[in-house]
């Protein structure tokens, strides 16, 4: 199966500015060292508490914020991080992100039509014929009506603010898309529509995604693949069935209980506030260490590998495994 998304080493960190509390050579470790690949055609899904650097990591690869070491293996491009600006520009296209927010992702003084074609406006090669047959096509294929293409993004609902945004991201033909939360902010009721339309278009258009959710089960249904992340880290990763169901890292066993109301009376759920390790003076050891149940000596030498049986289910933890049935 050939990869379409390679990704090895991936760091960033942001510098603090000196002040009371924060020396000047203090640094956020916001990414630190993640690694995996999609093959094309599919899902890989990240799942992670807020902050964990998920979407730290989706802006990385489309170098919206330049990464500090990694290598970006993407269709014939070596390393995406290496290339320069006019080369980035060509690659980019191949490259779409649909945010989170619907309501600020759009530019409320531009009609649907030019927002929909955007990508393709930055090329300059169409004319406006052209343009406005695009738009027409792109909007009944995520659908909505061509007709909506001389509207402002007010006069739509969350949902279908977030079909205009699927529309764009689709107008310049991309082979992959970072969909970053993309349902999140909507109703429940909306949520499973766009996430059918989504998978949907991927069946149809072979489109690789990579998919941002901090709802687990959310990130199940759309997944071939799953990662957890945790400060920065991958700490477990392979197929989505055998991750949900079979979970080895206790921050995993964590997320799952947290989708059943029976199991947060669970002490280790009831008691998962704070104890998160900083992230300016990241530890030697595993950051899960202050909230695990199995935590030992061996835990606090050095951050666990992330490896496996194989390499289908890999995590980064030196005692995992199921928990003992009550």
């Amino acid at each position: 199966m050939s990869m379409h998304i390679e990704v090895t080493g991936l760091v960033k960190q942001y510098p603090l500015k000196a002040g009371l509390f924060a020396r000047a050579k203090d640094r956020v470790h916001a990414v630190n060292g993640v690694s995996f690949s999609i093959p094309r055609g599919q899902t890989l899904g990240i799942v992670g508490e807020s902050g964990c650097g998920k979407t730290t990591t989706a802006r990385l690869l489309l170098r919206v914020i330049e990464p500090d070491a990694g290598v970006f293996k993407f269709e014939e491009v070596e390393n995406v991080f290496s290339l320069p600006e006019e080369e980035l520009k060509h690659v980019r296209s191949r490259m779409q992100y649909i945010f989170q927010d619907p309501y600020n992702s759009l530019n409320p003084k531009m009609l649907v039509r030019d927002i929909v074609t955007e990508p393709l406006r930055y090329r300059g090669n169409s004319t406006r014929r052209e343009l406005e047959r695009k738009a027409a096509e792109l909007l009944e294929h995520v659908g909505l009506s061509p007709a909506d293409s001389k509207k402002y993004p007010h006069e739509f609902s969350g949902g279908q603010r977030q079909r205009i945004s699927i529309a764009r991201a689709l107008s310049s033909n991309p082979s992959f898309i970072v969909c970053d939360e993309p349902v999140s902010s909507l109703d429940v009721s909306i949520q499973s529509q766009i996430l059918n339309l989504l998978i949907d278009l991927q069946k149809e258009l072979g489109i690789t995604y990579l998919f941002i959710a901090h709802n687990l089960a959310v990130v199940f249904y759309m997944s071939d693949t799953m990662a957890v992340m945790y400060t920065g880290k991958i700490v477990e990763m392979g197929p989505s069935e055998e991750l949900y169901r079979t979970p080895l890292h206790p921050y995993t066993q964590l997320l799952i209980k947290t989708l059943d109301t029976e199991a947060r009376k669970d002490p280790l759920v009831k008691n998962d506030s704070g104890e998160v390790p900083s992230l300016i003076h990241y530890p030697t050891g595993c950051t899960f260490y202050p909230r695990c149940p199995r935590r030992q000596a061996k835990c606090l030498e050095a951050f666990p590998p992330l490896e496996g049986e194989g390499i289908q289910h890999q995590v980064a933890c030196y005692f995992p495994g199921q928990e003992q049935k009550k």
